[in-house]
């Protein structure tokens, strides 16, 4: 099967490109990264709570806490992107604007 420039440089980026996991659905903070690795997917959590959280002691106002992080939290399956790859996409794309009907 062969595929157009395009539409393969459309299914790498698709692929390899990192995930933007969006805003908090409790806050609208921002996610961040709270565990990768282990053979686990990737968690993302609100960066806000997760802060929270760990500056109170168990009690007063950590299940509330909690209860945000665990809302906040949005796990992704993909192995992730691939910066080497999507710097690739891009030299390509930068050459064949340079010097287009070549590639």
């Amino acid at each position: 099967m062969h595929l157009s420039n395009d539409d393969l440089l459309s299914k790498l980026q698709a692929k390899y490109q990192r995930t933007s996991p969006g805003r908090c659905p409790v806050c609208s903070g921002a996610l961040s990264v709270q565990h990768k690795g282990g053979g686990l997917p990737l968690t993302w959590a609100c960066t806000a709570a997760a802060g929270q959280l760990a500056s109170v002691t168990a009690g007063a106002g950590s299940e509330q806490h909690r209860a945000h992080l665990e809302v906040s939290r949005y796990l992704d399956y993909r192995t992730g992107g691939d910066a080497r790859v999507m710097e690739l996409v891009h030299r390509f794309q930068k050459l064949a604007e340079q010097h287009p009907g070549t590639t």
